[in-house]
């Protein structure tokens, strides 16, 4: 699943900014970083990116960001975003050279995550868009 993703700057390594629950990439729009490469994704089913009927484990998620990536970068997550930078961590330790977690979200089961499709189609970010 190919995230929409917003990109700025250019310099140094870049600096890979991951929304929590309900949020997308305006979460991060207020934080300067001068020229930094910034890349702020939305996590599918968040903001402008597609929202399918499954796939939404962190697992699942971290695996739409790696195709965004061409290198290592220093992964920041927010609360649910947290769970996502983590696991792509771990799934792929080349692709992440720190990892910054904030409020971290951990410990979602499998019978809430069935139920992230109907809570995000219902979120009012969806209609902003």
């Amino acid at each position: 699943m190919k995230p929409h993703v917003e990109t700025r700057g250019h310099d140094g390594p870049p600096l890979l900014l991951v929304h929590g629950w309900g949020g997308d990439h305006r979460t991060w729009r207020a934080l300067d970083f001068g020229e930094r490469r910034v890349i702020a994704p939305d996590l599918r089913g968040h903001g402008r990116s597609p929202a399918p009927a499954c796939g939404y484990r962190p697992v699942d998620l971290a695996s739409d960001l790696v195709p965004l990536l061409d290198g290592p970068v220093v992964a920041i997550g927010h609360s649910m975003g947290a769970q996502v930078v983590t696991a792509l961590a771990v799934e792929h330790p080349e692709l992440v050279s720190a990892l910054v977690v904030i409020a971290p979200a951990y410990g979602a089961d499998e019978a809430e995550e069935r139920l992230i499709p109907k809570r995000l189609a219902a979120s009012p970010t969806r209609t902003l868009m």
